[in-house]
């Protein structure tokens, strides 16, 4: 799996020990190296080039430290309306470090503790990027959960988070009634919350199609092959890679 996604769009590793200083550290110093590099016949180039790299950078730096909390995401109004209703005012590590490359449209591999904001670091850029209920028929994300109690959290977390939107969500997981489930799907959602097993169940039903998949996320992937999805997850992953274009791993 790891080499299709490598093959679809750069993989990028998030954790959240505190070695984001190290890596902009790391940056500057790459660009500080090429602007030393004076001696040869390019050197005018060189200094020119490299100097827009370390302005750029600084440039950067200084526009995010202006625009402080969720602001610095440019997240839309009624998402920072959502944001701040909930009681957040300031990202955490993970959210900081992640959100930015979902909204750029990279995968994103991400470690965090439990209790770190691992749910909204997703969650977020996600919202905003589908902003609204589409009319096309077919789910646009789909957000796999090793278990029914994390499945539940992130739907109850979903209507928090796009209450200012009109998103409309399906939970398809064990130990609820198939029939609700059919009328959820009935409705369109544009994010479904599953379990590996029921989903693969509706497709097999012929009830859930992925061809409008935009977005695949795998929470806790680390327990989903823990618990013996390996096979499920296969089956959805043949499915849906061809229209998939963000997969994100927590």
């Amino acid at each position: 799996m790891e080499n299709k996604l490598s093959k679809v769009k750069k993989v990028k590793k998030v954790k959240t020990e505190d070695d984001s200083t190290n890596n902009k550290l790391e940056n500057l110093f790459n660009t500080e190296e090429d602007y030393s590099n004076t001696n040869n016949n390019n050197s005018d180039f060189n200094n020119t080039a490299s100097t827009k790299n370390i302005e750029s950078l600084f440039l950067k730096e200084k526009t995010q430290k202006q625009k402080k909390g969720f602001r610095m995401f440019n997240f839309s109004d009624n998402i920072l309306q959502a944001i701040f209703k909930i009681g957040y005012k300031h990202p955490t590590p993970i959210q900081k470090r992640t959100i930015p490359e979902i909204l750029a449209g990279f995968n994103i591999i991400a470690n965090s503790r439990t209790g770190s904001g691992k749910t909204a670091a997703f969650l977020l850029p996600i919202i905003q990027k589908l902003q609204a209920h589409s009319s096309i028929v077919g789910t646009r994300c789909l957000i796999l959960s090793p278990t029914r109690e994390l499945a539940l959290q992130t739907l109850d977390f979903c209507k928090k988070l796009g209450r200012v939107t009109d998103l409309r969500y399906a939970l398809l997981v064990g130990g609820n009634q198939l029939e609700g489930q059919f009328e959820k799907l009935a409705q369109n959602p544009d994010i479904i919350i599953a379990t590996p097993g029921r989903i693969t169940h509706h497709l097999t039903e012929g009830s859930l199609s992925l061809k409008k998949c935009e977005i695949l996320v795998m929470d806790e992937a680390d327990k989903l092959f823990e618990l013996g999805y390996q096979e499920d997850i296969n089956v959805i992953y043949n499915l849906i890679f061809l229209y998939v274009s963000l997969f994100i791993l927590t």
